[in-house]
């Protein structure tokens, strides 16, 4: 009775649920209508396609491309990252991992040039959880704190439920149960506060799948029916494929196989409605274990059957390499842009680093540098040293012929000495003889004048006396004579008197 108390509830809730986003997308519909704006119209057909992701997948793959196709046309760049990101999505409600991860890849290379830090982290948070998925966790721990860094930037501490959410999940399938249980409980905090119930079932689902991995199944029954209200509110109908088939799995657990088969067929139900073929492929093994443990061999051979066709053409070994080649390809690129990404998080300290080493390049240049002066200087002080050496011996040298030079130069003041003292005796000799000869001159000249005037006076007396002619001229060759002689005197006289010396007579 209880059991079917609860079915006519979620179904009560599902259709509630179902008419809400109707509405909602009614809503949408009828703005795409009315408007003929190219972007905007765009950005409306990706939202359409992305509510219609667990609703429709197939209509969503046929708004997302109409958007992306129109995106490309008018050269709308944050239309097409958006349809690329929903695209993604879309491939990821088919189980078609390979293609969800190349489309969350090429819508985050748009994100990256646009510099969209939202688009950037929720597109690093949905590649994610495709390595998730894939069972390539470190890949998976990488991205998720990645874009949870990101969402921190934009909404700060705690960053966005979601990221937690899905962190929660990660650390619970690493076996680290007290980690997974913490972002969950941050992610339940948040998303109350944002009445975001897709992320209160996402965290509920996960509380509950920790308990059950615990064995406490009473407690994981809680969880499982607080994330089936919630997927109903959010018109999750993938998700509510994933909470039922945990209840079923809850109820086998408990041997309870009638509850745990009826979850399991709601289950494949709502995988069926939103095209999750992954969610099939486990709720047929379940089915198959639940028949078997009924004893009904035919159903449990019918679902293992549908179980491996099911399976083996959604991860066939074809897929598998396509998936690696992508991988491959993408590999460089993005991870070279996400450490991009990730350096300009560090920007302080990378610069820190490399004032450090630019200090410690200028240290070792200035060491080396001083080691090559110490070096020349060394060098330079050895070739002064010769030099100096060099002129020590030739400052002996000088100092001898100084010595030398002063004896000759002694020598040379004593001969000048005698010299001067000779010249002084031999002037004062000259002086003696000139003053001795200027006397004797003076004397001479002055006693000689006399007689001979006395003779000038007795031949003027005689040529105006009567005497015959040859007397006459013997007298006028005497007056001649003696008048010569008197000029020789008086020339005597006068230098002498002029400055005492003896000059060659005129």
């Amino acid at each position: 009775m209880s059991r079917l108390k609860l079915v006519f509830v979620l179904t009560v809730a599902l259709f509630s649920s179902a008419k809400a986003q109707r509405v909602q997308l009614d809503s949408l519909i009828l703005t795409l209508n009315s408007t003929d704006n190219d972007s905007l119209r765009v950005m409306l057909l990706n939202e359409i396609a992305f509510n219609n992701i667990n609703i429709n997948p197939i209509a969503a793959k046929d708004d997302v491309l109409i958007a992306y196709n129109a995106a490309k046309e008018i050269n709308f760049l944050k239309g097409t990252a958006r349809s690329l990101a929903v695209m993604g999505g879309v491939y990821w409600g088919f189980g078609n991992y390979e293609q969800a991860l190349s489309h969350y890849l090429d819508a985050l290379k748009e994100y990256q040039k646009l510099d969209d830090l939202k688009g950037r982290s929720d597109c690093l948070n949905n590649i994610g959880e495709v390595y998730k998925k894939l069972g390539e966790y470190q890949n998976s721990l990488d991205y998720l704190k990645h874009a949870l860094s990101l969402k921190e930037k934009l909404y700060g501490v705690g960053g966005s439920p979601l990221s937690n959410s899905n962190l929660g999940e990660l650390y619970t399938l690493m076996g680290q149960y007290e980690s997974a249980e913490e972002n969950y409980k941050i992610a339940i905090e948040g998303a109350k506060k944002l009445n975001d119930q897709r992320v209160l079932a996402y965290a509920y689902d996960g509380l509950g799948l920790i308990h059950f991995k615990q064995n406490n199944y009473s407690r994981a029954i809680t969880y499982f029916e607080l994330a089936v209200d919630a997927r109903l509110k959010s018109e999750d109908v993938r998700g509510l494929s994933y909470v039922y088939t945990n209840l079923g799995r809850t109820y086998m657990a408990l041997n309870q196989l009638d509850s745990s088969k009826l979850y399991f067929k709601r289950g494949l139900k709502s995988a069926e409605s939103a095209s999750a073929s992954d969610v099939k492929i486990n709720v047929l093994k379940y089915l198959s274990e639940v028949d078997s443990l009924n004893g009904d061999y035919a159903k449990a051979y019918f679902h293992y059957k549908k179980h491996a066709q099911l399976k083996d053409s959604v991860f066939n070994l074809d897929k598998s390499a396509q998936l690696a080649r992508i991988q491959t390809e993408y590999e460089t690129e993005i991870l070279q842009k996400d450490n991009e990404a990730k350096q300009a998080d560090v920007k302080q300290k990378n610069t820190m680093i490399i004032a450090v080493i630019m200090l410690l390049i200028l240290t070792i240049a200035l060491a080396n540098a001083f080691y090559n002066q110490r070096t020349v200087q060394k060098q330079a002080n050895k070739s002064l040293q010769s030099k100096s050496e060099q002129i020590a011996r030739q400052a002996d040298e000088l100092q001898k012929q100084s010595v030398k030079l002063q004896q000759m130069n002694d020598n040379l003041e004593s001969s000048n000495q005698n010299l001067e003292e000779k010249i002084r005796q031999r002037t004062e000799q000259l002086r003696e003889q000139n003053k001795i000869l200027s006397d004797y001159a003076f004397f001479h000249a002055h006693e000689l004048r006399a007689p001979v005037a006395n003779i000038l006076g007795l031949i003027e007396l005689l040529k105006h006396s009567e005497l015959p002619k040859k007397d006459l001229d013997i007298v006028t060759h005497l007056y001649t004579s003696t008048t010569e002689l008197d000029k020789v005197i008086k020339n005597i006289t006068t230098q002498v008197s002029g400055n005492g010396d003896i000059k060659a007579l005129d």
